[in-house]
């Protein structure tokens, strides 16, 4: 015989977790014949596999009522049943959603974190000169205009200057051949040194939703694929970003972690660098004069490598203002994107 049922309990509350609301659901059941009523344990039972008096809650899944979705992306976590005093039963379900901002009402569940610090490089000389690539025809990410970079007027690097050491004259420590990055030679005979320079750590934190079963059996893609991750991971911006000059911010990695049933929390990681990434490389002269630039007055008789240029070793770019669209998943929506815009103060 089928129980009266009805719904003397609906109540929200914020979760622990970032962006989570609580949803608990009371329903009453009353048997027209108190015989007929199901002992708690087996109630729990009938709910989470083939529903009990129209209440479908199976814990990961969304729950059901009457054959349809109370809401979607409302995911049952916790089935309960008790004994009441009109001689039936009280269901109690707990439920958790991590929807917010998805309808375009209210803010995303988005935060920012930007935590300036240092990085050991190794360098040839301190303080160089990095090129500005913007506006000049050359590209940020070709390895070959990093190189020829002095042969364009506007970048910055330093064209021949001085006098190339002769055996008359071998050296008044003006000499730097065209293309070298400048700075102050700190290179010990040729080694060079492990010196700090700033960095920058940038942390976004957003949720996404991981692979699921439907009620109805059918499965949900994991709302962040790694094909999306593969698109960004070890690629500098090719345009501004929040900020960040083009180059400057590098997409090192993103950390997932689970929340409860199929929700994570993920962590997209940048480091934005001075140098935009690149690396000072030491242009062999072997065997020639030209190899050192020695300070003839120095007792010691330190010499430090003539010419350093620089190579990029992180030659793919990738637009991360790309967000989300049917069929073409990014890692931020549209609303995440603007709420990132204004945390960084470039709306």
């Amino acid at each position: 015989m089928t129980a009266t049922r009805t719904l003397i309990k609906a109540e929200s509350s914020s979760a622990e977790h970032f962006g989570a609301i609580n949803e608990t659901f009371v329903f009453r059941l009353v048997w027209a014949d108190p015989t007929e009523t199901p002992s708690p344990r087996a109630a729990v039972a009938s709910l989470i596999n083939q529903g009990l008096e129209g209440i479908a809650a199976r814990p990961g899944r969304e729950l059901v009522l009457d054959g349809s979705l109370v809401r979607a992306g409302l995911t049952t976590r916790t089935v309960d049943a008790q004994c009441n005093d009109a001689g039936g039963l009280d269901v109690i379900v707990g439920c958790t959603r991590y929807n917010w901002g998805e309808s375009g009402v209210g803010d995303p569940a988005i935060r920012m974190m930007v935590t300036p610090t240092t990085q050991t490089v190794q360098a040839w000389r301190a303080n160089p000169i990095v090129p500005d690539l913007s506006g000049t025809g050359l590209s940020e990410f070709d390895s070959d205009d990093w190189a020829k970079a002095d042969s364009v007027a506007g970048t910055g690097l330093n064209e021949e200057a001085g006098s190339a050491p002769t055996e008359a004259a071998p050296d008044d420590g003006t000499y730097r051949p065209a293309g070298d990055i400048g700075g102050t030679p700190i290179d010990w005979n040729g080694n060079p040194q492990n010196i700090l320079i700033p960095i920058m750590r940038v942390e976004i934190d957003f949720m996404r939703r991981g692979g699921s079963i439907n009620t109805n059996g059918t499965f949900t893609e994991d709302a962040l694929p790694f094909s999306v991750l593969t698109n960004y991971l070890g690629k500098r911006n090719s345009l501004p970003f929040l900020g960040f000059a083009t180059g400057s911010l590098l997409f090192d990695g993103l950390n997932r972690s689970r929340l409860d049933g199929e929700w994570t929390m993920c962590t997209a990681s940048f480091l934005w660098h001075p140098w935009r990434h690149a690396i000072q490389v030491p242009r062999p002269t072997f065997g020639t004069k030209a190899g050192t630039l020695k300070y003839e007055e120095d007792p010691r008789n330190i010499q430090h490598t003539r010419s350093v240029y620089w190579m990029q070793p992180y030659l793919q770019g990738k637009d991360f203002n790309t967000v989300t669209t049917a069929g073409d998943p990014g890692l931020w929506t549209t609303l995440e994107l603007v709420s990132l815009k204004g945390f960084a103060g470039v709306i």
